[in-house]
């Protein structure tokens, strides 16, 4: 009898708690109606704060069998278990105050008020996958691919072919040749765009064969990708005082993400770099000329400097698109 009575206490707190599970479940999923001009990227970025967890919002749609190719009208599902949670003002606040009050004058007065602190001019990911330009895109190896895979990402393990030797452990870059830039005045050739699609780990030696494990996925990975020897990419630290210089003579080049258009994402690359006395976090503005008018169009800001070309983020639009051709000039 007694276990009978337990039984029934089970089925009863069980029925309680199925419909609060069930509600945790479907709240984690949101429908999405793609709209003209969406991609995989910039709904992440919308949906779930954070660009680079696309591929989370592809595996989540098994039925869009290729990520490049939404369209509008679509309906996708956004795995909102992935959101990128925000500190609400309240919570955060009172908990900032809390620890206020409990440092001493000495200790609060050693360390920098919040506006002032350093702080990274971009996201780590974003500055890696945003790729330079090269004169050429040379690798020391690239992958091979894995059994019944032709598109390949994190944590996958895939074959590949390195010209030394190599340790478990020892990383790489995974790049692609994003094509050929030419000046878009002159068409003298200026380099290649060297995208990085990736990182992977040495992994395994077995029967001869060298097995990497992908540790971290910007875009979709295919066998004939290169392998770069991995070298730190970190992002300055900036207290938010950029400087806006003089520029002359600049262009926009090349662009990482042509499917992008105009979003904030984006990146780009000018022809102008550290001989010209540009700096990483310098922010400039683009122009477009249309019927001898200049129209701006908007403004970048520098996240890496070569001698002679320099990657900028997207910060702004004016007026439409910032596309090659445009001008790069001083920010009014």
């Amino acid at each position: 009898m007694l276990s009978k009575r337990r039984f029934l206490c089970f089925l009863v707190v069980l029925a309680l708690l199925i419909p609060s599970v069930s509600f945790a479940q479907t709240e984690e999923i949101k429908d999405y109606k793609v709209t003209s001009g969406d991609t995989l990227w910039t709904i992440s970025g919308k949906e779930l704060r954070d660009p680079f967890l696309w591929p989370k919002v592809w595996q989540e749609n098994p039925d869009i069998a290729n990520p490049d190719k939404i369209y509008p009208g679509q309906n996708i599902r956004i795995p909102l278990r992935y959101l990128q949670k925000e500190v609400s003002p309240e919570t955060g606040a009172g908990e900032i105050t809390q620890k206020k009050e409990l440092l001493k004058p000495k200790e609060a007065g050693a360390k920098l008020p919040p506006s002032v602190r350093p702080r990274p001019l971009i996201d780590k990911n974003i500055l890696i996958a945003s790729g330079f330009v090269a004169e050429t895109v040379a690798g020391v190896g690239n992958i091979v691919g894995a059994p019944d895979r032709i598109i390949f990402g994190n944590d996958d393990v895939v074959f590949v072919n390195i010209d030394n030797p190599v340790k478990i452990g020892e990383r790489f870059y995974i790049i692609r040749d994003g094509g050929l830039v030419r000046h878009p005045v002159t068409n003298k050739k200026i380099g290649h765009v060297v995208e990085i699609l990736g990182i992977t780990e040495i992994f395994r030696f077995e029967d001869g064969d060298i097995s990497a494990k992908i540790s971290k996925m910007f875009n979709d990975i295919h066998s004939g990708d290169l392998l770069l020897p991995y070298f730190e990419m970190s992002p300055l630290m900036t207290t938010g005082e950029f400087r806006k210089p003089e520029i002359n003579g600049g262009y926009v080049i090349a662009s990482r993400y042509q499917h992008l258009g105009d979003t904030k994402f984006n990146v780009v690359y000018i022809d102008k770099g550290l001989r010209d006395g540009l700096e990483i976090g310098d922010i400039v503005r683009t122009v477009d000329l249309i019927d001898g008018h200049k129209i701006p169009t908007g403004a970048i800001q520098m996240i890496g400097c070569q001698d002679t070309t320099s990657t900028a983020l997207v910060l702004e639009n004016y007026s439409g698109p910032i596309t090659v051709g445009n001008l790069v000039t001083k920010l009014k």
